[in-house]
């Protein structure tokens, strides 16, 4: 997951002591307001990225992907779309989702962005030898790295 994505917090308290101008009330008295106590969106789930029949038609890729929040209340937002299939298997750079084909994933990795074989995060994954399911920014969805 994307660790912090989704928490608020106010910018510039810092720990210093309570009562300074860089505290999160500030020398105006401001205080963020809270965020509304909502659960999380439902993810929007058009196919499955991890069955054998995605349920996408001939020629398309079932892909997940994770829209970020945009405001400090915003919270993460996920799913899957049916795509054109790329190209791009395991290792293969990447621009988007539907750069890699049908069963991979575009992903950041510590290297570059590069196509992953996707895995579920139970039970038997499929990764080729030597390569390891790990969660990647869709819940559910495991990438093999």
């Amino acid at each position: 997951g994307a660790g912090t994505a989704g928490q608020g917090g106010s910018a510039g308290s810092g720990g210093r002591d309570a009562g300074s101008p860089w505290d999160a009330g500030g020398a105006d008295g401001y205080v963020d307001p809270p965020c509304p106590d909502a659960p999380p969106p439902p993810p929007d789930w058009e196919c499955d990225p991890l069955a054998a029949s995605t349920g996408c038609r001939a020629g398309e890729a079932c892909y997940p992907y994770v829209i970020y929040p945009g405001s400090r209340c915003d919270q993460e937002r996920y799913g899957s779309v049916c795509r054109r299939a790329g190209r791009g298997g395991q290792g293969a750079d990447c621009y988007g989702g539907d750069d890699c084909a049908a069963g991979f994933v575009c992903v950041v990795t510590g290297q570059r962005t590069q196509c992953v074989q996707m895995c579920p995060l139970r039970g038997e994954t499929g990764c080729p030898r030597g390569l390891v399911c790990e969660p990647v920014d869709v819940e559910g969805i495991g990438g093999c790295f």
